[in-house]
C-alpha cells in the first residue's frame, strides 16, 4: 500500500510542477479558487515514470521494451504517453504477488 501512497504523492507533485508555469494556469473567475491546469494527468510521460519509480531514463525504457511496463497508450514520434489507471493497475498487481 505505500507504493500506491507513494505514487500518488508523487502525481500530486507533478500536478503541482506544473502549476509553477504561469503559462499553465488559467485561472477562473471565483475568488480564492484554485488554479486549473490544463490538460489532466490522465496521461504519463517518461519523466513521470522516473519521478514516480525512481528509476533513470535508459531503466524506463529497458523496462518498456522487456514488457515489465503495460503498453503505451500514445506514441508521437519517440514520445511516449502511458495511462495512469494501466501503471496503477501495474504496481497493485505487483503488490498482490
Amino acid at each position: 500500500m505505500a507504493r500506491i501512497d507513494n505514487f500518488q504523492t508523487s502525481l500530486n507533485s507533478s500536478a503541482t510542477v506544473e502549476k509553477e508555469n504561469p503559462m499553465a494556469i488559467e485561472t477562473t473567475d471565483k475568488p480564492n479558487s484554485a488554479p486549473t491546469v490544463p490538460g489532466d494527468l490522465d496521461f504519463l510521460t517518461v519523466a513521470d515514470l522516473q519521478s514516480i519509480f525512481g528509476a533513470s531514463l535508459r531503466t524506463i525504457h529497458r523496462w518498456n521494451q522487456a514488457a515489465i511496463l503495460p503498453k503505451p497508450a500514445k506514441r508521437v514520434g519517440r514520445l511516449l504517453r502511458w495511462k495512469t489507471s494501466d501503471i496503477v493497475k501495474m504496481v497493485d498487481a505487483s503488490e498482490q504477488s
